[in-house]
């Protein structure tokens, strides 16, 4: 009795490991995807517009430290920045 109980106890814990082993195969393909998408996202925008959203939304940099980096000035990269986000949600 106890080698059947064993035997369905090792069964169990395989078919539990193969969902869990499904579930990280289906969370990495969808993170995967969403990468792949944001870099033709990326790809898309000009070099002064990537500039411009690195410096400002991922270096969190005030603007006046964006326009001292870029060139621009304040409302040029603001109007730079609104268009770069405007094409990535299309």
């Amino acid at each position: 009795m106890k080698a059947v109980n064993s035997n369905r106890f090792l069964l169990i814990e395989n078919a539990q490991n193969s969902i869990k082993s499904n579930e990280i195969k289906e969370k990495y393909n969808t993170v995967a995807l969403k990468l792949n998408m944001l870099e033709n996202a990326i790809n898309c925008l000009s070099e002064i517009e990537i500039k411009v959203i690195e410096k400002r939304c991922l270096n969190n940099l005030t603007w006046k430290q964006v326009t001292s980096f870029v060139g621009y000035s304040e409302r040029q990269c603001k109007n730079i920045k609104k268009k770069a986000l405007k094409n990535l949600s299309e």
